[in-house]
């Protein structure tokens, strides 16, 4: 996975944890690049 996936995934997620609950899902999608890449 690049790193443009990657920033559109994290982006994707940000947007749907806004309308869920704000503190849990923004805890969770911050995930290490490192991780992923």
């Amino acid at each position: 996975m690049d790193i443009w996936h990657y920033l559109r995934l994290n982006q994707k997620y940000r947007e749907q944890g806004e309308s869920n609950s704000q503190n849990q899902s923004s805890n969770e999608i911050e995930v290490p690049a490192e991780n992923i890449i």
